[in-house]
């Protein structure tokens, strides 16, 4: 039912797309968003669709930062999704269809705080499987998610391509984000950024798909094996919080991932070999 619903929402965007555009009500009047700013027509555009607007104040506040309830909001009206009304907190409608459709994972968030300021990798997270809600088919791996934002135009880099993945997105830059999805849904082919191409094609991660950062690292860098993108140097700064680990296997994290992998790789020769040796007892009868 809800695919259907969205197949209704693509045939309306894409009718919405030949309207021609009030003026007056489509964000020309902000006194932050001259004619001359870089997402003045993206903002234009998305007040007019009726998915974001401005405030009191005749302001529109571009570069305020957006919080993830903020965000799955404006990206739920964009969709058109269905969803109850009310609730407590505000946002929690919001947050309950993005997870009933699977474009948002409990595990996208850290502490599922929604009032925290959202970052690239998380905002992309979302955005990507909102391309992809229509097939059903979703891409699970950060560094695979980010991959397809880039590929496909989505995602564009700062200057000099860099992605800037634990940096915190703008009101004006989660528009530009939310038109590029209705773009693609649509059909339409993206710009892509050559430079944040090339950016994205060395980024390094984990055995789990999970980003590694290599930049702006905690000062106790050094007692782990790699640092994820998208987690707060003040959480790794926290310490190696040897109570998770009842075994004590190294003083550090690194040190508890360099043993982990040793006996790791003990118990797997182990295995190997009394799986070679059951399969030359059977061969002998």
């Amino acid at each position: 039912m809800m695919r259907q619903l969205f197949k209704v929402f693509v045939f309306g965007l894409l009718w919405a797309s030949l309207a021609p555009f009030a003026v007056a009500e489509t964000g020309d009047a902000f006194k932050d968003v001259p004619t001359g700013h870089w997402a003045a027509g993206a903002v234009r555009t998305a007040v007019q669709k009726g998915y974001v607007s401005g405030y009191p104040d005749g302001t529109f506040r571009p570069s305020q930062p957006v919080t993830r309830a903020e965000f799955m909001r404006m990206l739920v009206d964009a969709l058109q999704l269905p969803h109850s009304q009310g609730g407590s907190p505000w946002f929690q409608p919001y947050a309950a269809v993005l997870l009933e459709v699977g474009i948002h994972h409990e595990s996208d968030f850290h502490f599922m705080d929604y009032t925290q300021p959202i970052s690239r990798l998380e905002l992309v997270r979302l955005a990507v499987r909102a391309t992809e809600y229509a097939s059903g088919k979703f891409t699970e791996e950060d560094v695979e998610i980010v991959r397809k934002a880039v590929s496909t135009g989505l995602l564009h880099g700062m200057p000099g391509g860099d992605l800037q993945l634990s940096g915190k997105t703008t009101r004006a830059q989660a528009i530009a984000f939310i038109e590029r999805v209705q773009s693609l849904i649509a059909g339409q082919k993206l710009p892509t950024d050559e430079l944040a191409v090339e950016k994205v094609n060395n980024l390094q991660s984990d055995p789990w798909g999970r980003i590694i950062r290599t930049t702006n690292l905690p000062k106790n860098a050094d007692q782990y094996p790699y640092i994820l993108e998208g987690i707060p140097n003040e959480m790794y700064e926290m310490g190696y919080n040897k109570d998770f680990f009842p075994y004590g296997l190294g003083r550090n994290a690194k040190q508890f991932h360099e043993t982990s992998k040793i006996i790791y790789q003990g118990k797997h020769r182990q295995m190997a070999a009394r799986r070679g040796a059951m399969a030359e007892q059977a061969g002998e009868h």
